[in-house]
């Protein structure tokens, strides 16, 4: 195997090490920039302020100002905790991110070896998995992704390698409440154990499983069921799901065809080993989540780190036969890595035009009203002024419920907001934001005039006025 030659394990991890270390470098200077590059940067934002400033996550639905936290508490207290370290700003929570992934790498590492396959080639999958281009386009925003696929790789090394069944349950619960559809370690193992025919460890995972999820069910109360489950009412899409999906597999198609060289060869997992492939066939069902209104390519980073895990336990096995292909398919691996890396590193991907985003986050930081309803929640936040709106995307999933000072449209037709500040090409003819309802981009185009227009991002571009104002 490669782990008996030094000299080949020295170099292939010496590679990995270092395209790693070069993502890293390209990841920690996006994190650095001090403004909103995707829209759930600042959901995720304001929600955790909330928390700094001891109020509640999860509202009463309805309650004003209108918040809407649609993820479960573990992200928002992490990335509470990130801003209470380093300030309220997107650096700690994203670098908390960051964190996130360089873990899930490790973990991709120590459970190819937890699952009897090589170490070296772990890490090599490893380095696909932190270095591949999906990866790249959410690396390393704050979203609620990676904290919850960490936790779940978390639980399923800790029932690999140390059988600690009841530790990890508690850890594969935090990931589904880190965000919802991180349920494909609970359904890996579960699934893993019926097939053993351990009947008595079933029961006692089942057992941990409901005992955590019930505890933390309880704290939420109803508020936070209502947020974690009425705030995702979203139709689904097959022309969405595709798009995104093609995306994704032409970005891991190197993991892809790798996970089946082995399988082709006559890999056959042992009951170990077999929890990969479990947990590899759970994360393919979930990306069905991708189809839903507003899911981009994210839903696929789960399922990326599954593959990666898969790929280089099936190299692994025919490695150990001694089929001088698989070192071949090793050395593509790596080589697709280090191509990826030298593309991002010469076309790095700026997403916003950081000087028109300075301009807009200054504007309004000085603009002396409050009340903003805006796209981009991060500008708000961090002029420290009020979030009477923390996720106009999720409102529009909300049915049935009764709010305070009447909808959000009713808020915008009496002109209660001072500014609206909405993102590139919003309410031009023809054009309706999928964040804003019609009834909600009606009203602004009734009552309000654009007076400021910023090349800043897709959720900063237009501010608008009070038409009164305007004149």
């Amino acid at each position: 195997m490669l782990d008996e030659r030094p000299a080949t394990r020295a170099v292939l991890l010496g590679l990995s090490v270092g395209a790693i270390g070069l993502r890293l470098w390209q990841a920690f200077e996006r994190a650095a920039i001090p403004y909103q590059i995707d829209y759930a940067e600042g959901t995720v934002l304001a929600s955790a302020l909330r928390l700094l400033h001891g109020e509640s996550l999860y509202p009463a639905p309805g309650s004003f100002p209108y918040i809407l936290s649609p993820y479960g508490p573990v992200a928002y207290l992490l990335t509470a905790a990130a801003m209470k370290v380093l300030g309220v700003s997107l650096l700690g929570p994203r670098l908390l991110v960051l964190l996130s992934a360089l873990l899930v790498a490790a973990l991709i590492v120590g459970l190819t070896k937890a699952l009897e396959g090589s170490r070296t080639v772990g890490a090599v999958f490893a380095a696909a998995f932190f270095c591949g281009s999906l990866l790249s386009i959410w690396l390393p925003l704050l979203r609620v992704d990676l904290p919850g696929v960490l936790l779940s790789l978390a639980g399923l090394y800790i029932f690999a390698r140390y059988q600690k069944i009841g530790l990890a349950a508690v850890l594969l619960v935090a990931a589904a409440f880190t965000k919802q559809t991180c349920i494909a370690g609970l359904l890996a193992c579960g699934t893993s154990l019926a097939l053993e025919r351990r009947w008595r460890d079933v029961g006692v995972f089942a057992a941990w499983t409901c005992l955590a999820g019930m505890t933390v069910a309880a704290l939420l109360g109803t508020n936070g069921f209502f947020h974690l489950v009425a705030t995702h009412r979203d139709p689904f899409d097959v022309g969405r799901y595709l798009d995104n999906a093609a995306i994704a597999l032409s970005g891991s198609l190197v993991l892809l065809l790798s996970a089946a060289y082995g399988l082709v060869g006559g890999w056959r997992p042992h009951s170990g080993a077999r929890l990969g492939l479990l947990y590899l066939a759970a994360c393919t069902l979930l990306t069905f989540t991708a189809g839903k209104a507003g899911a981009e390519t994210n839903h696929f980073i789960e399922w990326t780190a599954a593959l990666a895990l898969v790929g280089a336990l099936s190299t692994s096995w025919a490695v150990s036969q001694r089929d001088r292909r698989a070192t071949m398919v090793v050395a593509s691996v790596l080589a697709v890595t280090l191509v990826t890396i030298a593309g991002i590193w010469w076309r790095p991907r700026h997403d916003i035009d950081v000087d028109a985003c300075r301009a807009a986050y200054n504007f309004i930081d000085q603009y002396p009203g409050d009340r903003i309803l805006s796209e981009d929640l991060s500008a708000i936040v961090q002029a420290g002024k009020p979030v009477i709106v923390s996720d106009p995307f999720a409102y529009q999933q909300v049915r049935g419920i009764s709010w305070e000072r009447g909808g959000l449209e009713q808020l915008v037709a009496t002109e209660y907001f001072d500014l609206i500040v909405a993102g590139q090409g919003s309410f031009t003819p023809g054009h309706l934001p999928q964040r804003w309802s019609a009834a909600v981009s009606g009203e602004i185009e009734h009552q309000y005039r654009p007076v400021r227009w910023f090349n800043c991002s897709p959720a900063l571009g237009v501010v608008y006025m009070k038409a009164s104002s305007a004149n």
